[in-house]
């Protein structure tokens, strides 16, 4: 009789088990492929969907900023920077009365601009209380003495007695999704980041400021809260508890406002569609196409690539155009027809 080596049932084993581990890697590395074409064939889909539909997308550009020390002590600059420069707006209609004692109430919040009593607050707040209001700053409640509205921004620049430290600007229009800001209330300071920088309707009018700031989080703050970066320069105010209105939107009317006592916006009359937002599967696209409007040099159909030389990365049509004055020139670079045009166009 023959009876089988140890080795040879060894061998067995280690055939079978060879057997078991390679079947094991041939069922994943099928079930990995399944999944890549399933995937993919569901992507497929769904971006035909979306060209079939003519739907746009926002694409979120998140950019980490690189900021120097704690997070307390980023807040604690913030904080130091707005609080000479933010003052608490009362209403003296609308009082809380409790244990016999009268005390105003916070209805929002003003930022000094100049040492000689400038300041700006929602437009808002003015509509709401009217004369009732006063700038708070320590013991001492300040009357307004003009009001200046903005109606592009929903600011209202008013002049007082109010004697502080103006407010350190910023570069909003440089700021990105991704960035930390802080918004500083009355008594506490948040830090948000950028969720969006960009926060744009799918159709943008030439001459209305559509573009807000959305923080990654609601707040707990005044509406005009002063909204700093991370060098605790002023960026922008709280237009509600999670939108920020960028600074550079205020900045040309004020300026108007120094210089001939009034505000004059520029118009263009165009409305367009960026097409970087626009999902093509052949090519990614720049440029504004106008979708709607009337203009002696710019048509329907037409796309504007730059604006004096300058693209939409950082500013959008509505920002350039309602930082200039009515009768300045822009030159206008234009697609038509797959052709690039040079054209001069006057702002009414």
């Amino acid at each position: 009789m023959i009876y089988p080596s140890k080795s040879n049932g060894r061998s067995g084993i280690w055939i079978r088990t060879t057997i078991f581990i390679s079947s094991i890697v041939v069922v994943a590395i099928l079930a990995s492929l399944m999944g890549a074409l399933l995937a993919d064939s569901t992507l497929n889909r769904y971006v035909e969907r979306l060209e079939e539909e003519g739907r746009l997308l926002d694409v979120t550009r998140v950019r980490p900023q690189n900021v120097s020390g704690s997070i307390q002590e980023l807040i604690d600059v913030a904080r130091a920077k707005a609080a000479p420069t933010a003052r608490p707006v009362v209403a003296l209609s609308d009082r809380a009365h409790r244990f016999g004692a009268v005390r105003n109430v916070t209805v929002g919040q003003a930022i000094i601009l100049t040492n000689d009593g400038w300041i700006m607050l929602p437009s808002s707040l003015k509509s709401t209380y009217g004369s009732s209001i006063r700038i708070a700053s320590g013991h001492e409640a300040h009357a307004i003495e003009a009001w200046i509205i903005d109606e592009a921004t929903g600011t209202a620049f008013a002049k007082t007695t109010i004697e502080g430290t103006p407010a350190t600007f910023g570069l909003s229009e440089s700021s990105e999704t991704g960035d930390v800001v802080f918004v500083v209330g009355e008594s506490d300071t948040a830090m948000r980041l950028i969720k969006n920088a960009r926060d744009l309707p799918v159709v943008e009018r030439s001459d209305v400021y559509e573009r807000l700031f959305t923080l990654d989080a609601a707040v707990d703050a005044p509406v005009g809260s002063f909204v700093a970066d991370a060098t605790g320069s002023l960026i922008g105010v709280l237009v509600d508890d999670v939108r920020v209105r960028p600074l550079h939107h205020m900045t040309p009317a004020f300026d108007g406002i120094l210089a001939d006592g009034a505000i004059a916006r520029a118009s263009l009359g165009l409305s367009v569609i960026d097409e970087a937002r626009v999902i093509d599967a052949a090519e990614v696209r720049q440029g504004m196409r106008v979708v709607a409007g009337v203009s002696s040099v710019v048509k329907v159909g037409d796309v504007i690539l730059r604006v004096n030389g300058e693209g939409f990365s950082r500013r959008t049509l509505s920002e350039m155009v309602l930082a200039a004055k009515p009768s300045d020139e822009l030159v206008l670079v234009i697609l038509r027809d797959g052709t690039e045009h040079t054209v001069s166009v006057t702002l009414e």
